[in-house]
């Protein structure tokens, strides 16, 4: 800004002794109400002995009057899990470790691409998987969180293998991928 009405004045590139002197004083001025204020937060608190006797005797009772012990809340879990215990306490870390290609995707990770009649073989399902790579996979293969149990003129079915928050195997859940799927649908 300085600089700018230095210029106007057609002084140059050097700041002309005016705006000198006006940030000398600004700054000046700044430390000096700086020094002069105090934070009220750094002002002690004093305290009547009456009023420290008060605070030390008031009770939960005096500040939230009108509770008595059946109004106040109480936490029963009756067989909840505990919400501070991680979700995966008990679980076997080893065996998340997923491997290279589509045995490592997850059924959501793959998208069906094109289904092939070897005749007597059977139907071979085509899958772009989320590395861009495309994949063959027939029935009875797997993939990370399930595996291959139908393949049809224009569907792959997959039984995913599902498991509740303590990592316990719940019943398995079916799983229908079209090849030319309704716009409705989605993929």
């Amino acid at each position: 800004m300085f600089l700018s009405w230095c210029i106007r004045k057609k002084t140059g590139a050097r700041i002309c002794l005016e705006c000198v002197f006006f940030l000398v004083l600004t700054f000046v001025t700044i430390a000096v109400y700086a020094q002069d204020s105090q934070n009220p937060l750094d002002l002690p608190i004093t305290l009547t002995k009456e009023e420290e006797e008060s605070l030390q005797r008031e009770t939960l009772e005096d500040i939230l009057p009108g509770i008595d012990e059946s109004q106040r809340f109480l936490y029963e879990p009756e067989g909840r899990r505990d919400p501070f215990q991680s979700l995966l306490f008990g679980m076997n870390l080893e065996n998340v470790i997923r491997p290279a290609g589509i045995e490592g995707m997850n059924i959501a990770e793959i998208i069906l691409v094109g289904i092939l009649n070897w005749g007597e073989k059977g139907r071979i399902a085509l899958f772009l998987g989320s590395d861009d790579k495309t994949y063959q996979r027939k029935v009875g293969d797997s993939v990370f969180d399930g595996k291959i149990i139908a393949i049809d003129k224009g569907t792959v079915l997959f039984e995913q293998k599902v498991y509740d928050p303590f990592g316990n195997e719940k019943p398995p859940k079916r799983i229908e991928i079209k090849l030319h799927p309704k716009k409705e649908e989605g993929l």
